[in-house]
């Protein structure tokens, strides 16, 4: 018998555990930890009691809340649900602010959509009235807009910065 590999150096038990460990931790790369677990959020966007039929709803973690930022986008009957990580439904529990867009924010750049008409106010965190707390299980958390005082809502772009 010739055998010219590492099996004529070592026992045949061994070898075959050497193998094994070797087949082992090929398959043994850096893992990714999973995401924490989410809490189901979703609900309906109205303005004056109308749907809002377009745009994105995102979540801001307050100050000091422990909360992941989470968008989702707004459909055409006015319901809406966030995700804070990819595939996978929901945020953390925690206090939001929250505030609205019609730009989808992507990998590659952002792009402008249509005009949204929801009122200015909403469209940036820090002017947004909108607070809501994230708690264990489903939420389901309507989102009632109002105009600005002594107005009408417009149809806003927003600039990107």
């Amino acid at each position: 018998m010739n055998d010219h590999g590492i099996s004529r150096f070592l026992p045949s038990s061994t070898s075959a555990m050497l193998v094994a460990a070797l087949v082992g931790a090929v398959g043994c790369g850096p893992s990714i930890p999973a995401p924490p677990s989410t809490q189901p959020v979703h609900g309906n966007v109205t303005l004056e009691g109308e749907p809002v039929t377009r745009g994105f709803v995102r979540f801001v973690p307050a100050a000091g809340s422990s909360g992941r930022f989470a968008e989702g986008m707004i459909a055409e009957d006015g319901s809406y649900s966030v995700s804070a990580f990819k595939g996978q439904a929901g945020t953390l529990p925690g206090d939001y602010q929250v505030y609205f867009s019609s730009i989808q924010r992507a990998a590659e750049g952002e792009s402008e959509g249509d005009p949204l008409a929801i009122p200015k106010k909403y469209l940036r965190p820090e002017t947004s009235e909108l607070k809501v707390t994230v708690t264990s299980g489903d939420n389901d958390i309507p989102l009632e807009l109002h105009a600005d005082e002594g107005g009408e809502a417009e149809a806003t772009t927003e600039t990107t910065e």
